[in-house]
């Protein structure tokens, strides 16, 4: 199993041990190039679930490096930035769940701080720091992550 399958498989048990209503779109296998499979589908977001009378939607991404690229063919893609912007603009809390294995802990980062800091810096990358600033740190596990998403409201 993929790095980011396993990150968003511990993601969706928590959400299932709490006994909350989620749904993650399926990601449709691509090409293969070389050793790695790609995936092609397009879809807003990882997944939604609703939470204390609010609907979450969420892309979870994770790293063993220090930053997360941003554009087409990057990490942080833009359709998944205008989705999970649009999901704001309608009312949905939304926003980016970051791993970074080499440190070992998870990030919330609301997608209103993402396009702020995108806008004012103009990277094309957000490493750690930046991280940092605009996001929450919420540990180094899974468990109590959701509660602590909702907090960061």
């Amino acid at each position: 199993m993929l790095v980011g399958k396993k990150f968003e498989s511990r993601f969706y048990k928590e959400l299932e041990s709490l006994g909350i209503y989620w749904y993650s779109f399926y990601d449709y296998p691509g090409k293969v190039e070389g050793n790695n499979l790609r995936f092609m589908a397009k879809n807003p977001y990882d997944v939604f679930y609703y939470y204390c009378g609010m609907l979450y939607c969420i892309e979870l991404k994770t790293t063993g490096g220090g930053l997360f690229s941003i554009g087409r063919n990057k990490m942080i893609k833009p359709h998944q930035v205008s989705s999970l912007h649009k999901a704001h603009m309608r009312g949905c809390r939304a926003g980016f769940l970051l791993e970074s294995r080499e440190k070992g802990f998870i990030w919330f980062v609301k997608i209103e701080d993402f396009l702020n800091f995108v806008e004012v810096s103009g990277k094309c990358s957000i490493n750690w720091y930046d991280i940092s600033v605009i996001g929450f740190c919420l540990g180094k596990s899974i468990k109590g992550i959701v509660d602590s998403i909702s907090n960061s409201y």
